[in-house]
């Protein structure tokens, strides 16, 4: 069984592996990226094509920096078949699939944080 990828490891890294500022960095994160997924499932009702990429490409950034590297190639999916011929339909469910992944997500570092 292959060990269980720590997904905070790009972050601690970066920060140099400094708890306390892991924790803030966490704590933003919970804070703001329901928003995030809000403006993006937002955006796509109303097919703002300019929004949907603006906000994927963005949010596509702060989830890799979490480990979330599956969410990210569907934000990536979605800015990729922005830019080209856009299905909306097809835009729509990547949006849901990737709300579903970040309900779970969200409360695995909502447990994480808790250990801080």
């Amino acid at each position: 069984m292959p060990a269980k990828k720590d997904k905070l490891s790009l972050l601690r890294e970066y920060l140099g592996n400094d708890d306390q500022q892991i924790k803030e960095m966490l704590e933003l994160f919970l804070q703001n990226i329901p928003n995030d997924l809000n403006e993006l499932s937002l955006v796509c009702k109303k097919n703002d094509i300019d929004s949907i990429q603006k906000t994927a490409h963005r949010l596509k950034s702060s989830v890799r920096f979490f480990g979330l590297d599956d969410v990210a190639t569907l934000l990536q999916q979605i800015e990729i078949s922005s830019k080209e011929q856009p299905d909306f339909e097809q835009l729509d469910k990547l949006t849901k699939q990737i709300n579903k992944l970040m309900e779970q997500e969200l409360i695995r570092f909502e447990k994480m944080l808790s250990l801080f």
